[in-house]
């Protein structure tokens, strides 16, 4: 326990790779691109996280690179293997998250450390049409029943989503975590960042929230955080806020919804709710390969 711990300390939101199951590699949506693998994304995340994360890049291939006291790290996602000539110190371990290639040159060994990048799930966006057309049935008759009750969603402020947080039905470590990476998201994205909460029509005070994240460059935008207190969660708003973002994105020309990452077997436990609610609203879904790992001595 301790040593993962220290791992996730290191390494970000990282859990032992050792569980799990062999990825099962499907296509992504076409045209569709991994924001990690976008070159103002990336500028604007390295900012975001401070003076110990660096921005990468040479011959087309990005990454980030960061260091915890003596230990140095640098993470890729692409198809393309990433080279050794960065100016680095030494030692360094290199992370190489593949999109879909799935063979291991030499000097490669599948990671023990996976760093947060298993399965996603995205929702391609119609240029027309009902941009719900694709929802489960059982998330359509929760969007109809949403509908015919009086709530407003609207834009909020960071303090007004965390009076949501702090009221939820989230765990106290969750909402300390998404509180965290929502003030960073800001830090490095700023505009980019949009908050909406859910609120009874005859009421101010709001009972779900949901914040995503903009990448123009990409034309997508990706479910950040989200939370919902028990009289939110009665009334369907966090399906709500979802039908919402997808709406809304077909009225600014948008092309997918990102919702991130989705439990698969050997992640933590606490994924599994989560990821059934989101699932509802995705037409793609994508393993990732293994991760694979090298020391730069």
């Amino acid at each position: 326990m301790v040593f993962e711990n220290v791992r996730r300390v290191f390494l970000g939101h990282a859990f032992s790779a050792r569980a799990q199951t062999e990825r099962i590699v499907t296509p992504l949506p076409p045209g569709f691109l991994p924001h990690d693998a976008c070159k103002p994304y990336l500028l604007r995340d390295a900012r975001a996280r401070g003076q110990r994360f660096t921005f990468l890049e040479r011959d087309n291939l990005l990454g980030l690179t960061w260091h915890y006291g003596p230990l140095r790290f640098a993470r890729f996602l692409t198809d393309t293997e990433p080279l050794w000539d960065f100016p680095l110190p030494r030692p360094h371990f290199f992370f190489w998250q593949r999109i879909t290639r799935t063979d291991i040159p030499a000097g490669w060994t599948p990671s023990q450390v996976a760093l947060h990048q298993s399965r996603i799930g995205v929702s391609a966006i119609p240029a027309q049409g009902n941009p719900l057309a694709h929802i489960s049935s059982h998330a359509q008759r929760h969007v109809a029943a949403w509908k015919k009750q009086r709530w407003v969603i609207e834009p909020i402020t960071t303090h007004e989503y965390w009076d949501v947080a702090f009221r939820s039905t989230l765990s106290r470590s969750h909402q300390k975590a998404f509180n965290t990476l929502l003030v960073e998201k800001i830090a490095g994205h700023g505009e980019r960042v949009g908050i909406v909460g859910a609120r009874p029509a005859d009421r101010t005070q709001y009972e779900a929230a949901f914040a995503y994240l903009d990448i123009p460059e990409l034309a997508t935008s990706t479910h950040h955080v989200s939370c919902t207190t028990a009289l939110g969660k009665e009334a369907n708003a966090g399906t709500g806020l979802m039908a919402w973002w997808l709406e809304r994105l077909q009225r600014i020309g948008y092309r997918y919804a990102d919702f991130g990452l989705f439990y698969t077997p050997g992640e933590p436990y606490s994924w599994q709710g989560f990821s059934r609610f989101k699932a509802q609203f995705c037409t793609h879904f994508h393993d990732f390969p293994e991760m694979l790992q090298k020391k730069r001595g």
